[in-house]
């Protein structure tokens, strides 16, 4: 994905991945704030998060 670089870009990436089907094992960002972004969608939904 591209332009993903802010806490809630993180989390609209994490809503885009989760919903879209794929079978992460993980997820590579591009600093702290986006993974936290992806980590909070994750943790909000009650989701699995892929290593």
């Amino acid at each position: 994905m591209d332009n993903v670089t802010t806490f809630l870009d993180g989390y609209a990436a994490a809503e885009y991945l989760s919903k879209s089907g794929l079978d992460m094992e993980y997820i590579f960002t591009n600093g702290d704030d986006v993974v936290t972004g992806v980590r909070q969608y994750y943790l909000d939904h009650k989701l699995s998060a892929p290593d």
